[in-house]
Parts: C-alpha cells; structure tokens; sequence
C-alpha cells in the first residue's frame, strides 16, 4: 500500500496540470505542485473553493458560451460535491494574488469511495492563456486578411459600375434615320500653309 502511495504521489507532483481535491465542506484537501503554481497560491490547503477561486472575472461553462459570472463556478463546484455532478472545460478569466492574468482550464469531477459515499470533488486545473492568446491572434489575423478582401471587392464592383456609365449616354441619343444630315458639318483636316518665299 505504502508503494502504490508514492507512486500515486510522484504522478501528482510531476503532471503539469493542477489537481485539487476538496473536501465535502468545499476546503482544499490537497493540491500538487502545479495547482500552486498555476493558482498562485504557496500553500492552498485549507482554503475555500470560493477564496481560492477569488480571482476568478468570469466564467465560460462550455466552450463557445457567453460568459457567466464568477459565481457559476462556485455553483459547479457546489454541484459537483451534492449531486455528483461532473463539469468539463469550464474556461475562467484568473488574476492570481500577484496580479497575473490568466484563462485557466477547468474539469470537476465528483470523487467516491467504492461504497458510493461522497469523498469530495476533483478539480484539475490547467493554464489556458498562451493557447487562448495564439486563437485570437489566428481569429484577429483571419478578421484583418477579411477585411482587407472588402476593399477590394467594393472598389472591383465600384469600377464594374463605371464601366457601364459611358454606354448610357449612347442609349439616350437617338440613332439618326440615315437621310438626316448630321448635326455639324464632318471636319476637313485642315493643310499647312506653305512657307514663305525667301
């Protein structure tokens, strides 16, 4: 038993994702090393799921959802420990205690004993910000290449209007009957005088 419970040890303290596990009061049971770090906190233990989370702005429950605010995580945490409710990539704006911002990645996952009694709720924890960051770069930079396509689509369309502006002047004139004389006289090119004599 003492093996398989440093094994389970050396797993949590080197996966790169933050996990915590709350107690059924909603207190911070354990936390790896990765949770601290990504949460900001030295030492999480004994904290509550709502002062952990304190720095939580808003939340996103499913990817591609309005934002909802902080509280809709407290309320999944709080459904995960009564009613064994699971939650998955739930996205959170963080400012962590030393004032950085962060998304963090969020799963929450009932634990319980084989006999079916509640233990608490797992929370793995992962840092969203550099790949959120690379998304709305790639969204900003496919929203500016479209709008640099307007510009040309309105001036190619801009310019096929035109073309057809000298054709309505002909179709106002009426076509002369050919025994009607033409309004002005046809011009005679006119030759150069010679030059003086010397």
């Amino acid at each position: 038993a003492q093996a398989s419970e440093n094994v389970s040890a050396a797993v949590l303290s080197n996966l790169p994702s933050g996990v915590l596990l709350f107690d059924p009061a909603g207190l911070v049971r354990q936390a790896n090393d990765a949770a601290k770090s990504i949460l900001g906190y030295a030492s999480p233990f004994g904290l509550h799921a709502r002062d952990l989370f304190r720095g939580v702005a808003r939340v996103r429950m499913a990817p591609g959802e309005a934002d909802s605010p902080a509280e809709a995580l407290l309320d999944a945490v709080e459904q995960a420990l009564r009613k064994g409710a699971a939650f998955r990539r739930v996205e959170a704006d963080y400012l962590s205690p030393a004032g950085e911002r962060r998304v963090l990645g969020i799963t929450l996952s009932p634990v319980r004993t084989a006999a079916g009694d509640t233990l608490g709720a797992a929370c793995l924890v992962s840092d969203l910000t550099e790949i959120t960051t690379l998304a709305r770069q790639v969204r900003l930079r496919e929203n500016l290449a479209a709008l640099g396509e307007l510009p040309a689509g309105i001036a190619h369309e801009f310019k096929h209007s035109l073309a057809t502006i000298p054709g309505y002047p002909q179709l106002r004139t009426p076509h002369p009957h050919p025994d009607t004389p033409p309004p002005f006289p046809p011009t005679t090119p006119v030759e150069p005088s010679p030059p003086p004599p010397p």
